[in-house]
């Protein structure tokens, strides 16, 4: 390892910048799953978009293997970077899923609240998604009078049947914390 790292340290910045551009083109066409691995590659191969991509990925790899402080690391990594638009509000949405899990709830509703802010308005799955994470972030918090301000939007079904599941998690989620906690004041009106 360290006659490797000594004759690296000899190559030019920019051979070395190029030699991590294409090793990364290389893992991504071979089949390369790893998204922390891509991502370093194009990081330093100064391929910030593709490196943003790879790092949603990873983050959305930790989170599935249970490894929250892991997401959250890479998902700073790749807000650092400057992710923006949906792939800046999926990191945020994982992120806020992470503290979530960590009991982090201040810090998962400022996630949740970016990620409401950055997706496309458009995207009523990304927007479902959204609100389903700032919900379960307020719910701990008792923060149920804002809550109720998303249920009341929540009632009307949406037509595509791809957002069935979404819509049901999310309203789901509020009408949990409404009827636990808020009940008596939400339903007297």
């Amino acid at each position: 390892a360290l006659l490797r790292e000594a004759a690296y340290a000899l190559l030019p910045a920019e051979e070395r910048r190029l030699g991590h551009q294409l090793a990364g083109q290389y893992l991504e066409h071979a089949g390369q799953r790893d998204g922390t691995v891509l991502a370093d590659h194009f990081e330093r191969g100064g391929d910030p978009a593709r490196a943003i991509h790879w790092l949603t990925v990873a983050a959305e790899q930790a989170l599935a293997a249970n490894d929250v402080t892991e997401a959250i690391s890479r998902v700073e990594r790749g807000l650092r970077l400057g992710a923006g638009g949906e792939e800046r509000c999926t990191l945020r949405l994982i992120e806020s899923r992470a503290r979530y899990w960590r009991g982090e709830y201040r810090e998962a509703e400022d996630a949740a609240r970016d990620a409401t802010k950055t997706q496309d308005s458009q995207d009523t799955k990304k927007k479902l998604e959204a609100t389903t994470a700032l919900v379960g972030a307020l719910g701990p918090q008792a923060k149920y009078e804002e809550i109720a301000s998303f249920y009341s939007g929540l009632l009307r079904r949406p037509d595509a049947p791809e957002l069935l599941n979404t819509w049901l998690e999310c309203l789901f989620s509020a009408g949990v914390y409404l009827a636990t906690g808020w009940a008596p004041r939400y339903y007297d009106e």
